[in-house]
């Protein structure tokens, strides 16, 4: 197969295309050109420049590609919002847009629980829940956006998408949650919440 991943130099895009080439897959990811590319280059993946607001380069990085797996995303806590439309609903539509362009097979989005994060308390949530109303963060909103452009052109059959939203994702390498973590528990000021049995 042959399989474009965005955000290949981040925490989950990384690990992913380690599992991917570990399947004898043809890789190619799309990085920011200010991006550190050093194990990607290591594994032999083809390194594409190119930024998802940028039709021209999205077009050279999907021709010829099988599988898209679409991780990049602005994750932060502290951004202009008119960053998280640009890079988190703009550059999906962007992207899948010259996916269906360019004739690739299935559209893999890497989302977010926090896509239907609201104010509530949510048990056994399944694919049929409503997006809330109102949203915590302009990341949760852009998220959302974006799964209901992918929906939208899944549900046309112009491609074949998956949604997949992963939740508090961490472990070896992981550059955002676990050294917050760390740091807590060594200045003593990791607070216990709650009566040691919530699920999250």
């Amino acid at each position: 197969m042959n399989i474009l991943v965005t955000g290949g130099t981040g925490f989950v895009g990384e690990n992913l295309t380690k599992k991917l080439l570990n399947k004898s897959n043809k890789l190619r990811c799309l990085v920011r050109k200010s991006s550190i590319t050093e194990n990607l280059q290591k594994f032999g993946v083809e390194i594409i420049e190119g930024d998802i607001s940028n039709y021209n380069s999205l077009d050279k990085a999907t021709k010829n590609i099988d599988i898209v797996y679409h991780c990049a995303a602005l994750v932060t806590d502290w951004a202009p919002i008119n960053e998280f439309v640009r890079i988190n609903l703009d550059g999906t539509r962007n992207l899948i847009e010259e996916s269906i362009k360019n004739k690739v097979k299935k559209f893999i989005y890497i989302s977010s629980n926090d896509a239907i994060w609201s104010f509530n308390d949510h048990n056994d949530l399944t694919e049929e829940h409503p997006y809330p109303i109102n949203y915590l963060h302009p990341y949760c909103k852009t998220k959302a956006e974006a799964e209901k452009i992918v929906l939208y052109f899944s549900k046309l059959k112009k491609i074949n998408s998956i949604i997949i939203r992963p939740y508090l994702v961490w472990g070896p390498g992981d550059r955002v949650i676990l050294p917050r973590i760390v740091q807590l528990a060594l200045r003593g000021d990791l607070p216990i919440i709650g009566n040691r049995k919530n699920k999250v």
